[in-house]
């Protein structure tokens, strides 16, 4: 029998053992047999990982907060060029600011 603990989701089977929801990455059941992966910037090891929209290298969430359109990427599809992306910190200074686009 699966007992379910309504405070946190997880579920014990009959035999003691716990298994949480996982929304780490698709096709990983058990967290702890989730990859770590190292953060490019800071080298943290997380399981949760972001790429840059501008270098494609893998960062942790926080090394790669930096959101901004595409049009700053150099999209100039109309229906897209106002969409938000991700980009880390070394990259974000590296792009044109949107008021230097808009000249």
């Amino acid at each position: 029998a699966v007992v379910s603990t309504q405070s946190t989701g997880d579920t014990e089977s009959d035999d003691g053992s716990i298994a949480t929801p996982s929304n780490l990455r698709p096709g990983v059941s058990d967290p702890a047999a989730a990859p770590l992966i190292p953060c490019t910037s800071c080298s943290k090891l997380v399981t949760q990982t972001v790429n840059c929209a501008f270098c494609g290298d893998v960062y942790c969430a926080e090394c790669c907060g930096n959101a901004v359109t595409k049009a700053r990427l150099g999209v100039t599809n109309p229906d897209t060029k106002h969409h938000m992306v991700s980009v880390c910190r070394d990259c974000v200074l590296m792009l044109p600011s949107e008021k230097l686009m808009a000249s």
